[in-house]
């Protein structure tokens, strides 16, 4: 079994088949998928999906970096159910979208950091030109622990990542693009560092890229890691999915 670390399944782009993309992921081989949130607006489209697909869909709950909102909503819910998320995010800094609300970002992601703390969630963190400031906030604290979503930086940032604490890398579909830098980082990763992940219903890997992206396209991304790393299939879908299990506890 394979699974999707990262999938708006929520997301206005699915709203018309959503039954369909469940099961092409299925048939797939992606038995389970993880939807982070963006903002409170998405909070209940995510968990009525979450509740139509039990122990397949799994809801977490916190603000995208871009959205700099009010955090009363996410920690309302945490307060009156924590045990339905299986994490904290998708939080972050982006330095792409909004460079200039970097200070306003820096604080919402430090109330992040406390909910995982708080609560023991690990953290789903969203990082775009942005490692330096990020890898900083990392090493103050050193008892965090998460996915480093969507992963796109270096050999040394990935290195530097992991030193600050409990930390597995996104990979999705980025991997496969034609002028991708992923596969240098992903070559001088364990196996044992890497989830799989989509970001669904964005960035489709080859040969799907430019079209909406899917669950059912992680064995893609699968097989991109195994051609990098010089191993199985078999391999990546058994090491990924035990991390994930393990960082989630969704076993």
């Amino acid at each position: 079994m394979y699974i999707d670390t990262h999938t708006h399944l929520f997301a206005p782009e699915f709203e018309a088949d959503i039954e369909s993309v469940i099961v092409r992921a299925t048939e797939s081989g992606v038995g389970k998928m993880i939807m982070p949130a963006i903002s409170p607006e998405s909070y209940d489209d995510m968990e009525r999906l979450a509740a139509r697909y039990p122990g397949i869909l799994y809801p977490t709950i916190g603000l995208h970096p871009t959205e700099q909102g009010d955090m009363s909503e996410a920690e309302n819910r945490l307060r009156d159910g924590a045990g339905r998320y299986v994490a904290i995010g998708e939080c972050g800094l982006d330095m792409h979208w909004t460079p200039e609300t970097i200070d306003r970002q820096t604080e919402i992601l430090s109330r992040h950091f406390e909910l995982s703390r708080t609560y023991g969630l690990p953290l789903i963190i969203h990082t775009r030109e942005a490692f330096g400031p990020m890898i900083e906030l990392l090493r103050r604290d050193r008892r965090l622990r998460g996915v480093m979503h969507g992963f796109a930086g270096t050999v040394d940032d990935y290195l530097a990542i992991k030193e600050t604490g409990d930390f597995l890398f996104g990979i999705g579909g980025t991997v496969t693009f034609n002028n991708s830098r992923l596969p240098e980082a992903v070559a001088a990763m364990s196996l044992d560092d890497i989830v799989l992940e989509t970001d669904s219903p964005y960035l489709s890997p080859v040969p799907h890229r430019g079209r909406r992206n899917e669950s059912a396209n992680i064995p893609l991304i699968a097989a991109k890691i195994a051609e990098i790393k010089g191993c199985s299939v078999a391999e990546v879908e058994t090491a990924t999915t035990a991390n994930a299990e393990r960082m989630f506890r969704l076993g």
